[in-house]
């Protein structure tokens, strides 16, 4: 499960499709297609529903922080909500400092 800020999309797609080319399933969110339709049918209880699905059928997270990240309330969300359930890694992108 790659867990990110919507900003960083671009750069996560590129982690995904690297992951995809080494054999590791990943679920990007891109790629679900019940949770395009529940965003573009404003269906809110939909796109959790997506998201617990993606987090309960990983056996690994990876959370993806950038400076961009403090501003997401789903990457917190899904990474309180994987502790339970994967095994969490976190990859920083450039620009985040150390006492970020």
């Amino acid at each position: 499960f790659l867990s990110h800020q919507q900003k960083d999309k671009d750069v996560c797609r590129k982690i995904a499709d690297y992951l995809t080319s080494a054999d590791i399933d990943v679920y990007f969110d891109e790629d679900d297609e019940d949770l395009k339709f529940y965003r573009q049918t404003n269906r809110p209880e939909g796109v959790v529903d997506s998201i617990r699905i993606g987090i309960k059928n990983s056996s690994h997270m990876l959370a993806v922080v950038s400076p961009s990240t403090m501003y997401s309330s789903w990457v917190p969300w899904e990474v309180g909500y994987g502790f339970d359930h994967t095994s969490l890694g976190v990859l920083t992108l450039k620009g985040i400092t150390d006492s970020s």
